[in-house]
Formats: structure tokens, sequence, C-alpha cells
């Protein structure tokens, strides 16, 4: 009997695969050469950030075809520097997607302002720039595009509606290190972005940077992640302690250099998994638009509940159940989660959405974005690692088309 017909590992069946897989990210002997040179000098932090921070920066920058790169502690701060660079503050709103992780939406709030959910796109997962237009109002101040899982946002549209509005466009580029979109690395089209290097396409264990090319923006951004401190001890404006390290730009240098390497090895991974299932029932593999070249951060495929009876959680749990790692992609949205649908501010009290800058009341309710509503509940991982050999990559396969056969049989029935 083929194995696609044996009985179903979470239910009490023998698993597709046994064997663990090693799905952390690609770190070895150089990274670890290039820590131990830094620690070896004794330099792991340069308030100066003449070092291995000042390098990793001009590498990147130079990579992406931008002036400058400002390095920080994480992505989150990135994003919050931006924002702050922006002055975003109390009383602006912040467009964002809520189908992403939550800092894209959190650093909203930390900078007192009001985050607004725009609906996503079905197919490619980005925020849908036509309801970002419905969301736009006169307290708008900036619109943050994230590249969800490594596929690149729809970024003509978006620099067209900062214009036509005069609004601040941030690419968040946390998960597409290395995408293009029309030829143009994505971080290179707005005029401020934000990556993360925390287990990302270059991964540092912690980290952030911000590319642009206004040189204004770079003075600003490079005094708020140090206390807004242009000389020690005296402060210009007010800022933040978000230094990066020599370590982390050590293994930064690194791992930029590996970058397209292993880009091209995930969309290797990825064309294998999208022609192994593309004609399984039940199963949609990511829709690719065709100008982007996606950087496979995460690979996902959508669960059709009306063919195969069954949700995306429940896949992945028999997924997972046959030695296959898998998950729910941001099941339940931002904006309805307890921080956001109870608009938990600060000391417990209802800032900044109270804040009289503001003005206004609005709720994040169900329905407030369909789509992302629908679909956070449907879509689900499979493993996606540089190095995965072509007998894990079967092992998965044969673990998707074993569960698809089981369910789609019995809904047939």
């Amino acid at each position: 009997m083929s194995r696609y017909y044996e009985k179903l590992a979470v239910e009490g069946g023998k698993p597709f695969r046994k064997e663990p897989f090693i799905l952390s990210p690609l770190i070895g002997e150089e990274e670890a050469k290039a820590v131990y040179e830094v620690v070896k000098s004794g330099r792991v932090f340069d308030a100066s950030y003449g070092g291995k921070v000042k390098e990793f920066e001009e590498e990147f920058a130079k990579y992406h075809c931008v002036k400058h790169a400002v390095a920080v502690g994480t992505g989150t701060e990135a994003l919050q520097v931006a924002l702050a660079a922006y002055d975003v503050g109390p009383g602006d709103e912040v467009i964002v997607p809520p189908y992403t992780m939550v800092s894209t939406a959190s650093c909203v709030v930390h900078q007192n302002a009001i985050p607004i959910f725009a609906d996503i796109d079905g197919r490619t997962y980005n925020i849908d720039p036509e309801d970002v237009r419905r969301k736009i109002t006169e307290k708008t101040k900036a619109i943050i595009p994230v590249h969800i899982f490594g596929q690149p946002a729809d970024m003509d549209s978006f620099v067209r509606i900062g214009e036509e509005f005069n609004l601040h466009i941030i690419e968040d580029c946390a998960q597409a290190h290395g995408a293009e979109y029309k030829g143009r690395k994505v971080g290179s089209i707005a005029e401020v972005s934000c990556f993360s290097f925390t287990c990302k396409n270059v991964c540092t264990g912690t980290g952030g940077m911000i590319l642009t090319d206004n040189d204004a923006l770079d003075k600003k951004m490079r005094l708020l992640r140090h206390h807004g401190l242009p000389y020690w001890f005296r402060t210009e404006i007010l800022g933040f302690s978000y230094y990066p390290t020599e370590v982390m730009a050590a293994i930064g240098l690194v791992q930029l250099r590996k970058l397209d390497m292993t880009n091209a090895h995930r969309r290797e991974i990825a064309d294998y998994y999208n022609k192994s299932l593309k004609d399984v029932e039940g199963i949609e593999t990511p829709y690719v638009i065709p100008e982007a070249k996606h950087a496979y951060h995460i690979y996902v495929i959508k669960i059709k509940e009306d063919v195969l009876g069954v949700s995306g959680r429940q896949f992945a749990e028999a997924l997972t159940a046959e030695g296959i790692p898998s998950g729910v992609v941001y099941e339940t949205p931002l904006h309805l989660q307890p921080t956001f649908k109870n608009k938990m501010g600060y000391g417990k009290k209802d800032c900044p959405w109270g804040c009289k800058y503001y003005g206004k009341d609005i709720s994040y309710s169900e329905g407030l974005c369909p789509v992302v509503e629908r679909i956070g509940k449907q879509v689900i991982t499979l493993p996606m690692r540089p190095g995965l050999a072509k007998m894990d990559l079967d092992d998965m396969v044969g673990a998707v088309k074993k569960i698809a056969t089981a369910y789609s049989a019995r809904i047939k029935r």
C-alpha cells in the first residue's frame, strides 16, 4: 500500500519521518572566527561605531545601493527610530498590516501614535494598497508596508500613495533580505527601510539596520540610537539606547557575503515544493508577483478547508505528528489580539488612543480586515533552511501528500 494511504500519525499511525530536522540558521566556522577576532581584540562595543559596526553599515548600504545604513540593536528598534526620525507622535496615525510580527504595530504605540490596520491581498499576503487608500485620514502620517515571508510588497503603489498624500513610507524588510522588486533590492525603494537580523536570512542572533539616502535623516537617526548625544553627555534630542555591537556586526558581515548564495538555495527549495505540491488537492502554494524575486524567509502553503475539511491548525498538527515541523502563521491578526483589541496603553490608561491630540474613537474588531481574518486560519509553514537535502524535502512533500490524501478522501465519502 502506498504510504499516502497509511493511517495518519496524529490518529495513532506510523509517522512519515522519525529523524529530526536540523533547522537552525547556517552559522559556522567563518562566523565563529569573526566573533573570536572581535573578542580577542577586546573591542566588543565601540561607542564611536568605528570598527565592525561601521564596516557592516558600509557593506550593507553598498549591497542595497543606498548612501547610508544605521545599525541598531534589533529590527524593532529600527522601526521605532525610523518613526521617531519622522517625528511620528501623539495624535498621528500609521497604517500597518495586521498580518505580521507584532513589532510593526507596537512600535507605533511606543511612539504614542495610533496603528491603523489595512487588510491584505489574498494572493501575496502583503498589505493591500487599495485598502490602505481607504484608511487614510487627515491624521495619517506614515505607512509601513511589510514584505511578508520574503515576498516584495507592491512598492510602486505605495510610493505613489506617499507622493499623493504627502505620507512617509517605511519599508519593513525584516523577512526579505535580498528580495527584489522590479530589479531593485527591497530596502532601496522607500526613503527609509528597516531590517532585522534575528534568525532571518541574515542572522546575527539580534540586531537591526535602517537604510536611507537622506543625509538629514541619517544624521538624526544616528543621534536617536545614542540618547540624542552628538557628543558625550550633551543631549540634543530625546533618543534611545539602541546600540549595535561589534559581535553582531562581525557575524553580519559574514552572513551578508553569503546572502545571495543562501537565497538562491532557498528559491531552489521553494521551486521544489511548488512543483511537487501544485496538483495536491486542497493545497495552495505561494503566489509570487511576476516582477519580484522572493527571498523565502518563510515558506507557506494555504490549506483549503472546504476541500480537506480541516483548518490550517489541524493540518499543521497532523504534519508535526508525521515528523514535519509546522505551524500556523499569524493565526490571529493583530487587530484582534488583546493588546490592540483592548487598546492596552501605558500605565493601564487609554493612551495613546485617549490622547487629547487624537480626538477620535476607533475600534479594532472582527470584520475590520475580512481577508486576513479568513486567511490567517489557513496559512501554515513548511521547513525552510538552506542546506536541506533532497531526502528531507521528499519527506516533507510526502507527509503533506499523505495528510491531504487522507482528509480529501473523507470529504468525498
